[in-house]
C-alpha cells in the first residue's frame, strides 16, 4: 500500500531468507518499490543487488 519502510523490511526479509526462502529477485522488487516511495535505504539496497 505504498508504505516505504514496510517495503524495505520485506526486501530485507527476502534478501536474508528470514522466515521465507531466500530470494534475491523478490528482495530487489521490494527494495525497488521502497525506493520509488522515497526510502533511501531501499535505493541503496536495490543498487547493491544490481552490482
Amino acid at each position: 500500500q505504498g508504505h516505504a519502510a514496510s517495503q524495505y523490511q520485506l526486501g530485507t526479509i527476502y534478501q536474508k531468507g528470514r522466515g521465507v526462502r531466500q530470494d534475491k529477485f523478490q528482495a530487489k522488487e521490494w527494495f525497488g518499490k521502497a525506493c520509488d516511495n522515497g526510502n533511501q535505504n531501499g535505493c541503496d539496497a536495490y543498487r547493491t543487488l544490481n552490482e
